[in-house]
């Protein structure tokens, strides 16, 4: 076992997300519009129009605390990996507090015939507010796509699935959509590109101190902002990963983050910096970021608490790795993965100051700064390469 304690990284400066207006009162998704796959739709304390058709949307109305959107994706005889793409106007859910009592709407997936997966792309242009809870039934990969910004509050719950992204950039579905996320659904690991529609990426993904994300599988954040707070708890049963970029490609399954291809990174600067806090679990943690120039400031702040429960020593732990554009491809899937490949290295400062706890390997990677904080604790090895490992 290798155990370092090591000093803070003094001045590092790392602004939140702009603050965001608060969700008024109790709300659900509305206006979503079928355009892959079969849904159907049922509400409780609250009103709901429409079959998912084009023309003729989910509508949610008249909704009350405790009101909750019900969703079973696919038919019965369809079998497992049954997928559905859902376009909303909005994607917000809302939670009622009333003196010390807070009750909370909720989204809840099901799949007919088994585990599925269901795309949420968010397409009306304002952020999502996450406050209530999202339910999968046990089964399904849930993902959650707005370009404008996803938010959850500290009274969120993602909980009860197998799988969740959560992504402010798009998603390149190749036209091919069902077959994309149909093979993932049934196991089969897919690789997804995010990256913007049109313009320029310059919303995040936000997630406040008492919010609790716990797939039974994959976790896996892809935005140009991240600030996970401290008091956050996010604990995936398979691998977590959060990838700070513009551009990115992920291949995925519904257990496990497999490489990370960048190809854009963001500005990290002023509003735009990132910080990953909170408490993080997986049985692998990912986190990969890339700058679109050199910078002299830290590139990414974790002040989280991280551990990796894999149980093989030799297998890739917990990786952190930081880069200049364009920094290739983040090796994330073989045992033992070693150094970045070339093209991959990396060229701008990384900070951690929380606690690292690693049954297998912990691998960090900055050419530029690299300071470890707080307590790094491998069963394997300890691998680090940075102008400064303390």
């Amino acid at each position: 076992m290798i155990t370092a304690r090591s000093r803070l990284f003094a001045g590092t400066a790392v602004a939140a997300l702009a603050a965001t207006p608060a969700l008024a009162g109790p709300a659900l998704p509305n206006n979503g519009t079928v355009t892959v796959g079969t849904v159907a739709a049922t509400a409780s304390n609250a009103t709901l129009n429409g079959d998912g058709s084009a023309g003729h949307p989910f509508t949610t109305s008249a909704v009350q605390g405790n009101g909750a959107l019900n969703l079973v994706v696919g038919t019965t005889g369809g079998g497992p990996g049954q997928t559905a793409v859902i376009n909303w106007n909005s994607f917000d859910i809302g939670a009622t507090t009333v003196g010390a009592t807070t009750t909370l709407n909720s989204v809840n997936f099901s799949g007919a015939g088994g585990a599925y997966s269901v795309l949420n792309r968010v397409t009306g242009g304002s952020l999502t507010q996450i406050a209530g809870a999202i339910n999968g039934g046990g089964n399904g990969t849930i993902f959650v796509i707005n370009e404008s910004g996803i938010t959850f509050k500290g009274s969120a719950t993602v909980t009860n699935l197998s799988g969740f992204v959560a992504s402010s950039l798009d998603i390149d579905l190749d036209n091919d959509a069902g077959a994309k996320f149909s093979g993932f659904a049934g196991g089969t690991a897919t690789s997804i590109r995010f990256a913007p529609n049109a313009g320029t990426a310059n919303h995040g993904v936000q997630i406040d101190a008492g919010a609790s994300i716990a797939p039974g599988g994959t976790l896996l954040i892809v935005a140009p902002v991240q600030t996970v707070a401290s008091g956050a708890t996010l604990t995936a049963g398979g691998d977590a990963g959060f990838v700070v970029a513009a551009d990115a490609t992920v291949k995925l399954s519904p257990t496990s983050i497999i490489n990370v291809g960048i190809a854009r990174g963001t500005t990290f600067t002023g509003t735009n910096a990132s910080s990953i806090g909170g408490t993080i679990q997986g049985q692998h943690v990912l986190l990969a970021a890339a700058s679109t120039a050199d910078i002299t400031q830290a590139l990414l702040s974790v002040p989280a608490s991280i551990t990796a429960t894999t149980a093989t020593a030799t297998d890739k732990g917990i990786v952190l790795a930081v880069g200049g554009d364009s920094s290739g491809t983040v090796t994330f899937a073989a045992p033992d993965p070693g150094p970045p490949t070339p093209g991959a290295q990396f060229a701008a400062p990384l900070s951690v100051t929380g606690t690292i706890i690693s049954s297998a390997r912990i691998d960090a990677t900055a050419t530029g700064q690299l300071t470890l904080g707080g307590t790094v604790t491998a069963t394997g090895a300890l691998t680090g390469t940075g102008h400064d490992l303390v």
